[in-house]
C-alpha cells in the first residue's frame, strides 16, 4: 500500500528548519533537495550545525555543490525531499514526478497554487456520485460554497451555475457564452482546477431508476411512478418526450473530459472497497489529488472518510450493479443505441463477457497535469448590463461599478484609485443594483 505524505509550509529557511526537524527526530535522514539553491543552502547549512549524520541529495545535473551533497541517483532512497523553489507552475510539475511512488515524505512551499489559495470548481453526471463528490472535497479542507460569484473566495467548491453540481459542458462551454459578457471568458472557472466526477453510465440508468419514480425526490417523479423497474429502465434508456435518452444524458457532460484544467475522476476509482473498488486504485488517485491540488496529508486518511451511506441520495453505492439489475429487454434496448458514448467514458457495452471495472481513461487522467489559461480579464472593464435605472454596470477588478450616464464617456483603466472608491460599486452585480436603487438619482424618480 502506498506510504506516502505532503506537507505545505511558508516558503523561509526557518520554516522549512522547524519542520524538518520534526522527521528528523522521527529518524528521517537522507534529505532531497530540488534544487540545491541559496534557498536550499540555507536549510541544509542550518540542519548541518544541528546534526551530524544527515545526508544531503542533489540532482547531478546541478554545479557547484558543496562537499556534504551527494548526486542524487534512482537508486537512492531518501526519507525527505524538499522543494526549494516556490514558482507555483514548477511546483506542479515536479509534484508529479511521484505519482507513482510508494513510499516516501515531501515537503513543498505554499504558493499560489495551494489548495487553500483558490477556489475549486465541482461538476457531477447526475446520479454519478454527487454526494461523494461534495464529502470527499470537505475532506480535504475545502469549505463548501455554492453558486460562483464574480470573485470567488479562495479555498471554497462552488458550482459553474446555479446551485447544483450538475453543469453539462454543452450548457456551459457552448450556449452561455452567446449570452454572457465577454463570451465568458472572464469567468474564474478558467483559471482554477475543476474535479469532474463521471460513472459508468449503466450503473448510472440503474440509479435513475431506483430513484426517479421515489415521490417527492424530484419534480418528475410521477411521469415514473406507476411503472415497473424494468418500464422504468426502458424508459429511461430513450425517452423521446422527457428526457431524452441514456445517452443524450451523459454525453452532454463528455466534452469536460478535454478540458485542461478539469481533473476526471471516476465514481470507480474514489468509491474504494466499500462500493466494490480497490483501495490501492482508491489511494493512487487520492494522492495524485494531492500532487495536483497541492494538498497535504496522507491519502490513506482521506479514503478513510470517503464512503457514506448516510448521504441523502445514497441507494446501494456499489460498482457494476447493473449486472444483476439490467433485464434482459432493457440490455436489448441499450444496445440499440450508438455505443460512442460508452467509449467516451471509456466502458463496456452490456453485452461484453468481462468488462472493465474502471474506465480505460482513468489512468490517463491521473497522469495529466493541469493546465490553466493564462490570461487574466480582471483588469478589463466588462459590461455585465447597460441601462439599468440609467447607470451601466461594469465588472473590473473584482468589483461591479454603477456608472451613472451622467458621467458620459468613463475609463474604469485611467481612473486613479482615490476616484475609483468614490464610484458607486459592490461585490456583485445584486448588490449594486440595491445600491443603484437606493442612489440619490434613483430616489429622485
Amino acid at each position: 500500500m502506498l506510504n506516502v505524505h505532503l506537507d505545505f509550509i511558508a516558503y523561509t529557511p526557518e520554516a522549512y528548519v522547524d519542520t524538518i526537524m520534526s522527521y528528523i527526530m522521527a529518524g528521517v535522514r537522507r534529505l532531497r533537495f530540488r534544487p540545491f539553491n541559496r534557498f536550499a543552502q540555507a536549510v541544509a547549512s542550518e540542519l548541518s550545525s544541528r546534526f551530524n549524520d544527515l545526508c544531503f541529495y542533489a540532482d547531478p545535473t546541478e554545479t557547484d555543490l558543496p562537499s556534504e551533497v551527494h548526486p542524487y541517483h534512482p537508486d537512492v532512497c531518501v526519507d525527505l525531499t524538499l522543494f526549494c523553489e516556490n514558482d507555483a507552475e514548477l511546483l506542479s510539475t515536479q509534484l508529479l514526478d511521484y505519482l507513482d511512488c510508494d513510499r516516501g515524505i515531501w515537503v513543498a512551499p505554499i504558493t499560489r497554487y495551494y489548495f487553500k489559495s483558490r477556489p475549486l470548481f465541482l461538476i457531477s453526471v447526475p446520479k454519478g456520485g454527487t454526494h461523494l463528490l461534495y464529502e470527499f472535497v470537505e475532506t480535504l479542507g475545502y469549505a463548501r460554497g455554492f453558486a460562483c460569484p464574480l470573485t470567488p473566495v479562495p479555498g471554497v467548491t462552488y458550482f459553474l451555475q446555479d446551485e447544483h453540481s450538475h453543469t453539462r459542458a454543452t450548457d456551459f462551454l457552448r450556449d452561455v457564452p452567446w449570452h454572457a459578457p465577454f463570451a465568458n471568458s472572464h469567468h474564474p472557472f478558467v483559471r482554477s482546477p475543476a474535479l469532474f466526477i463521471y460513472r459508468n453510465p449503466l450503473d448510472i440508468l440503474i440509479s435513475e431508476a431506483n430513484w426517479y419514480h421515489q415521490d417527492g425526490k424530484n419534480v418528475f417523479a410521477g411521469y415514473f411512478s406507476d411503472l415497473s423497474f424494468e418500464e422504468r429502465q426502458l424508459k429511461l434508456i430513450e425517452d423521446p418526450w422527457l428526457l431524452g435518452s441514456i445517452r443524450d444524458r451523459v454525453g452532454a457532460f463528455i466534452a469536460w473530459f478535454h478540458m485542461p484544467n478539469v481533473i476526471p475522476i471516476s465514481f470507480e476509482e474514489i468509491v474504494g472497497p466499500q462500493g466494490g473498488g480497490d483501495a490501492l486504485h482508491q489511494l493512487r488517485l487520492l494522492w495524485s489529488l494531492q500532487l495536483k491540488l497541492h494538498v497535504p496529508g496522507t491519502p490513506a486518511t482521506f479514503a478513510d472518510k470517503v464512503f457514506n451511506p448516510n448521504s441523502p441520495t445514497f441507494h446501494a453505492g456499489q460498482i457494476g450493479t447493473y449486472k444483476t439489475k439490467l433485464t434482459p429487454q432493457a440490455r436489448e434496448k441499450f444496445l440499440t443505441l450508438p455505443q460512442d458514448f460508452m467509449e467516451a467514458y471509456g466502458f463496456d457495452s452490456p453485452d461484453v463477457a468481462n468488462p472493465v471495472a474502471i474506465s480505460r481513461h482513468a489512468e490517463r487522467f491521473r497522469k495529466r497535469p493541469l493546465k490553466f489559461s493564462a490570461v487574466d480579464h480582471s483588469s478589463s472593464p466588462i459590461m455585465l448590463e447597460s441601462g439599468f435605472m440609467e447607470h451601466n454596470l461594469v465588472q473590473y477588478q473584482g468589483r461591479v461599478f454603477g456608472l451613472p450616464h451622467s458621467l458620459g464617456a468613463f475609463d474604469l483603466t485611467q481612473a486613479p484609485p482615490g476616484r475609483l472608491a468614490t464610484l458607486l460599486q459592490g461585490r456583485d452585480l445584486n448588490e449594486i443594483k440595491v445600491k443603484v436603487l437606493k442612489s440619490p438619482a434613483c430616489r429622485a424618480y
